[in-house]
């Protein structure tokens, strides 16, 4: 009888582990590579592509010489810290952040946008905290008018951390595809 609960402790600490280890905090992954796909479907795009591991910042440089536009990205999401909560539950969700650029190319004006009410709730000081604006405001958009409003929206996936972020304008849509290793 001994012998069966010691098995049964086993057990339960091997399903423990095992879960522990599947809900570890995915968005710490390295993602090295981007894809960006715009409303032109004919464009022939030049992405070389950088990531300086040890602060996840992303610089990406776009091009089509078809269209005659270049950008250059430079951002990090490791200043976006999500809640446990949503890192552990079988989330899926999309916020964004209205912003205005100064002559820079660098976020002068943020602010937060949540399409569910239940993110919001969760998320509600943590994502408009003063740290992740003012992270969000040393981002850089090299290419982009500094007259437009632009709407960034960062989409989380369970299991996989953050996948896409699209840029919108009245003038413009992009779409960068974060893909993991």
């Amino acid at each position: 009888m001994k012998k069966q609960w010691v098995l049964i402790f086993v057990i339960i600490i091997i399903i423990a582990v095992l879960l522990t280890w599947g809900f570890l905090d995915q968005s710490k992954k390295k993602n090295k590579k981007v894809l960006i796909v715009t409303e032109n479907i004919n464009e022939n795009i030049k992405v070389k592509n950088h990531l300086i591991d040890h602060a996840n910042l992303y610089a990406i440089e776009v091009g089509s010489e078809s269209f005659g536009y270049n950008f250059i990205f430079e951002f990090s999401l490791n200043c976006i810290k999500l809640p446990e909560i949503l890192k552990q539950a079988n989330a899926n969700f999309t916020f964004g952040y209205q912003i205005f650029l100064d002559r820079t190319f660098h976020p002068r004006s943020v602010y937060l946008m949540t399409f569910d009410e239940g993110i919001a709730n969760v998320t509600k000081g943590i994502l408009d905290s003063d740290e992740v604006i003012s992270c969000i405001k040393k981002w850089k958009f090299v290419g982009l008018d500094p007259r437009s409003v632009y709407t960034v929206l960062l989409r989380w996936e369970h299991m996989k951390g953050w996948v896409t972020m699209m840029i919108y304008s009245d003038k413009m849509n992009l779409l960068i595809k974060l893909v993991p290793d």
